[in-house]
């Protein structure tokens, strides 16, 4: 699969910069993509700004596996105007996806080149299918070596890795702090992240105990939701404490990289945050003219 390291473009829903709620943020990261050379685009037609979610994976540099999308937690009579039709999208650029039957959401599939990490979440959405069928049409559909499925965190809405899991590199994989979690969960998370053969390395996180308008909990505290584009991160920031231990850490974890920090706290009231908003891929364009 391409890898965020590899990737060299992003796309946001428009909403980013057509609703005002989320306009302030939106005005921080503009300048910062323009100053880094970070090509940009918007993706119109979409109901919520969650646009990892409903977007397809982009495998190589013109393949694309189109999940089904249909989450559960936006059937409720409060969330399901926010459901986003992954067809009634519009791109400037014609993308050719290729349709899975499988039910996932972009936000719960963490990759490298050879393996993907999801929650159990998707034996769930997909529960006509038995727990082989959905690992072995992954494996076949991501082109990948290797699937492992981790629990999803306790409470936590949409049941997505995206806020636990993240690769550094083939080897590496970074895991957010869950020590606040019951010694039963800890036990079980153990026992799939060893499962992986990977190295596990220790990734700050803080938990914030606040609910939206909606009862959901923010995600402010989840730093291992960055945004990735090449050798740019996107690091949110929340006027917390642990700001900057997670800014000093990620800058030890990806020294090649350049880190910049960035108040996210108008998407996080929403519950996502920089990887839930963006859509990064790799494509061939001219810089020039480019938005």
């Amino acid at each position: 699969m391409i890898t965020d390291k590899e990737t060299n473009f992003v796309y946001f829903s428009s909403l980013i910069k057509e609703n005002e709620k989320y306009l302030p943020f939106w005005k921080r990261l503009e300048p910062i993509l323009t100053e880094n050379g970070i090509g940009y685009g918007f993706i119109e037609n979409t109901r919520d700004i969650w646009c990892r979610d409903y977007m397809p994976i982009q495998k190589d540099i013109n393949d694309f596996i189109q999940f089904e999308y249909f989450p559960d937690y936006y059937l409720d009579p409060k969330h399901i105007a926010k459901l986003t039709i992954p067809a009634e999208t519009r791109l400037i650029d014609k993308i050719s996806r290729k349709k899975s039957k499988i039910i996932v959401d972009g936000g719960n599939i963490i990759k490298s080149k050879n393996i993907a990490i999801l929650t159990e979440k998707v034996l769930i959405e997909n529960s006509n299918l038995d727990p082989e069928t959905v690992i072995s049409t992954l494996k076949n559909e991501l082109n990948v070596e290797n699937v492992f499925l981790i629990p999803k965190a306790p409470y936590e809405l949409t049941g997505h890795a995206d806020g636990m899991v993240r690769f550094r590199n083939e080897t590496d994989l970074l895991v957010a702090d869950y020590s606040n979690e019951s010694k039963s969960w800890q036990r079980k998370m153990d026992k799939a992240l060893e499962k992986t053969g990977l190295n596990i390395i220790p990734y700050p996180a803080e938990f914030v105990n606040e609910k939206n308008e909606d009862g959901d909990y923010v995600a402010k505290g989840v730093y291992i939701n960055f945004a990735q584009i090449g050798n740019t991160i996107l690091l949110p920031q929340f006027g917390l404490e642990t700001d900057n231990i997670a800014l000093k850490k990620t800058k030890e974890l990806f020294a090649e990289c350049k880190i910049i920090p960035l108040n996210s706290n108008e998407i996080a009231v929403d519950g996502g945050v920089l990887n839930c908003i963006t859509w990064n891929i790799w494509k061939e364009y001219d810089i020039i003219g480019l938005i």
